[in-house]
């Protein structure tokens, strides 16, 4: 993609609204699994934190994005400072951890179908992951148009889903029980870092809007600008919903929720879940799961092409079909989405945002390192804080790795072992190659 500098290229609301798209299906299910860790307390001091590292973390990947605005994504940000290997782990954390989570996605929808329509089940989810397979198999090329329809329909959802609860709020709906005594801290500073990893759920996915930089108009000014808004806005609903649906339906009830918190909300005392009320917000919370989950197929799929394409993964997963999908690559997003729903979502959702980390991780150092080695690179814009920021983003991603691994040690077992399969698989990969080019010598 070519930047665009006239007046036709994407404003910084557009890319604000794919941001605020992209991450406000964290709205709708996951999050209070963190309630029942550190209550209602301890998530709201952990969506703070959180939302400092992503205002962090969004400044150096504007800076990224301004400076290099032909990425292809969170792994070529990874490579600028990192080269291969730096963008074949960030590529690889992000399609198996996206693969995944949809099928985290599909449990989710489950969930709603179950407690709204009255049908759900296993054979749902395997018709969900078909459907959504065979759709892109005919070329969803069209994924950012859904994903920002999806985003906003998402928003009105949420507003309307605070307005019908904000008459029933009550301050003791937001307290726990811990040994007696009621509290919005039952375990303390230590229930505040289990919940981190739940509050990062409630803003995954603004910064992957800087992967429109190409087609942004004077990206240098407006991309930070659009990042910058899209947090603030996630920050703002997240902060409802976990009040209004904490205090609406009670922390007891909520943090028990399979999937459908706000459903559940709803339904708590006196509440019956509102009538026509809670069955639109649980409809509505059905679509916008759908199209999250659409958006994580496609995202996967496409993560899968390009590596490939790059000479990183075998070059069957860059074949594609008469209409252009990447036909290999969705099955295996397939696959991984079946596998996905084969698992907890609880464990699903914690892998997922481990190796998400990961992937932060490999772009904060590649930032910092290219801030040494490139001091003189043009930069439209520079990270206010520059490396301060990237290291106080970095400290924060470290803090998500080991919240991740204290919640689920013996399943990050299983997701180090694929990440040294990955690692094998990238030396055999890069001996073959040593070999090939001493050949031709």
């Amino acid at each position: 993609m070519n930047t665009r500098e006239g007046s036709s290229g994407l404003k910084w609301l557009n890319v604000a609204g794919l941001g605020i798209a992209f991450a406000i299906s964290g709205n709708f299910s996951g999050w209070n699994f963190g309630l029942g860790l550190g209550g209602w307390g301890g998530m709201v001091a952990a969506s703070v934190v959180m939302a400092c590292f992503y205002l962090c973390l969004s400044q150096c990947v504007a800076e990224l994005g301004a400076a290099h605005p032909q990425a292809q994504g969170m792994d070529s940000y990874a490579g600028y400072g990192l080269g291969r290997a730096g963008s074949y782990f960030a590529g690889m954390s992000v399609a198996i951890a996206v693969g995944f989570a949809a099928g985290a996605g599909c449990n989710f929808i489950e969930a709603y179908c179950t407690a709204v329509l009255g049908a759900g089940g296993l054979p749902l989810k395997l018709v969900l992951v078909a459907v959504l397979v065979a759709v892109q198999l005919r070329g969803a090329r069209e994924a950012v148009t859904l994903t920002a329809a999806g985003g906003l329909f998402s928003v009105i959802v949420l507003l309307l889903f605070c307005a019908a609860m904000l008459p029933h709020f009550s301050v003791a709906g937001l307290y726990s029980q811990r040994q007696g005594a009621a509290t919005v801290f039952p375990h303390g500073a230590y229930g505040v870092i289990e919940c981190i990893p739940y509050a990062l759920f409630m803003f995954f996915g603004v910064e992957q809007a800087a992967n429109a930089v190409g087609d942004m108009h004077q990206p240098g000014r407006n991309l930070p600008k659009a990042l910058l808004a899209a947090v603030g806005v996630i920050l703002a609903l997240g902060s409802a919903v976990l009040v209004l649906a904490t205090g609406g339906g009670g922390i007891a009830r909520v943090a028990l929720a399979d999937g459908n918190p706000l459903y559940v909300a709803m339904g708590g005392p006196g509440l019956a879940n509102l009538g026509w009320l809670g069955t639109a917000v649980g409809a509505g919370s059905i679509v916008s799961l759908v199209s999250t989950v659409f958006s994580m197929t496609y995202s996967g799929s496409r993560q899968l092409y390009s590596l490939a394409q790059s000479g990183l993964l075998p070059a069957q997963l860059a074949r594609t079909n008469g209409r252009g999908a990447p036909v290999n690559a969705l099955y295996v997003v397939g696959a991984f989405a079946l596998a996905g729903m084969a698992i907890d979502a609880n464990t699903v959702l914690v892998c997922f945002i481990f190796s998400v980390s990961v992937c932060n991780v490999l772009v904060l150092v590649s930032f910092m390192r290219l801030r040494r080695t490139q001091p003189d690179l043009p930069r439209p814009y520079r990270a206010i804080g520059g490396t301060r920021t990237a290291a106080t983003a970095l400290a924060l991603s470290i803090v998500v790795l080991l919240a991740c691994a204290g919640l689920q040690p013996a399943a990050l077992a299983y997701v180090a072992l694929a990440y040294a399969s990955c690692g094998l698989y990238y030396l055999t990969l890069t001996r073959t190659r040593s070999a090939r080019v001493a050949g031709t010598e």
